[in-house]
């Protein structure tokens, strides 16, 4: 074999490689994200569950940005704010949900929250499977700071402010923290 054939033959070999290694970085990607949409599903159907148990009394959180309150037949857009919910009466697939600190209250469908119990796990597969997503940061930031647990929440909201510089959310939420830490610097 000439010089020039086995340099053809080792750069088709070498792109065959990297073609491969692309194909298995995109088949891990997928089965990362069916992963995560079946821990999902297992949560939503956890939380059904829960529902038909009797959720009275528990505290919830929302599980997106897009999160709705229905009062008499009417919307409510939360969209820009975050609240701790307590569930104060269920109708079948319907949650009664009253906001903490504060006389927000209306109707959910229970598929649209996650008891604060299980939330810390809900954000992690979110944040696994949509990265760049700053609402799973911020929710999970939330929960951290309302369980003292108040690095992980400083973290997660330096996250979040890295991801998206214009959230006045983050920005309060962290100086929230660092305030409770007696940390004004």
């Amino acid at each position: 074999m000439c010089p020039r054939d086995a340099a053809a033959w080792k750069r088709r070999k070498r792109t065959a490689r990297r073609r491969a290694g692309y194909r298995g970085a995109f088949a891990r990607a997928i089965i990362l994200a069916a992963v995560g949409m079946a821990l999902m599903f297992v949560g939503s159907v956890r939380l059904h569950a829960q529902a038909a148990k009797n959720l009275v009394g528990e505290r919830v959180v929302q599980k997106s940005k897009d999160f709705n309150l229905h009062i008499d037949n009417a919307l409510v857009d939360t969209k820009n704010s975050i609240y701790f919910f307590r569930v104060e009466r269920i109708d079948g697939p319907s949650l009664l949900l009253k906001a903490e600190g504060c006389t927000l209250s209306g109707w959910a469908s229970a598929d649209t929250v996650v008891p604060v119990e299980n939330a810390i796990d809900f954000f992690n597969i979110q944040i696994l499977a949509h990265p760049v997503d700053s609402f799973p940061r911020m929710m999970r930031a939330k929960i951290w700071g309302h369980k003292k647990d108040f690095d992980k929440a400083i973290a997660d909201y330096t996250e979040v402010i890295r991801l998206d510089p214009k959230s006045s959310v983050a920005y309060c939420g962290r100086g929230w923290i660092w305030a409770r830490q007696n940390e004004s610097d």
